[in-house]
């Protein structure tokens, strides 16, 4: 709810909030991120299999970050997602499931894409948003 509330008073959050009503009644709640990190998705992910990347632009894609849908309108979700990416202006949305990730009720409508796998000789996990410099140099000694 912080989040929502910064990306409404505050010009430079990192979020986009937007509100679906229908009259005075709230039927929808989303946050999405204004930018992500492109080049840590597609390391991790297998995004070329569905999306023509050279399509979009680097500005087009965001982060779906918190959706809320009124039950009732459940079946309008797909049309909601569009509307969300047409105010916005972004041509992908991207929703990473993590460990307790609550899962939103319009799941059904995105794309499941597989995660890459990694050598199994690695001795830690690959980490593409922090390079430390030193560390490489350490490790390669």
């Amino acid at each position: 709810m912080d989040q929502i509330v910064n990306s409404i008073n505050k010009h430079d959050s990192p979020f986009i909030s937007f509100c679906a009503r229908i009259y005075d009644t709230v039927v929808g709640t989303f946050l999405v991120s204004k930018d992500i990190n492109l080049e840590y998705l597609l390391s991790h992910f297998h995004i070329q299999d569905q999306i023509l990347l050279a399509e979009h632009e680097r500005r087009g894609h965001s982060r779906l970050v918190y959706s809320l849908i009124n039950p009732v309108f459940q079946k309008s979700a797909r049309f909601m997602l569009k509307e969300l990416l047409r105010l916005s202006g972004k041509t992908c949305l991207y929703f990473e499931i993590l460990n307790k990730t609550v899962i939103p009720t319009i799941f059904q409508e995105l794309v499941h894409i597989r995660s890459r796998r990694f050598p199994h000789l690695l001795e830690r996990k690959w980490d593409h948003e922090r390079f430390d410099p030193k560390q490489a140099t350490e490790d390669e000694q």
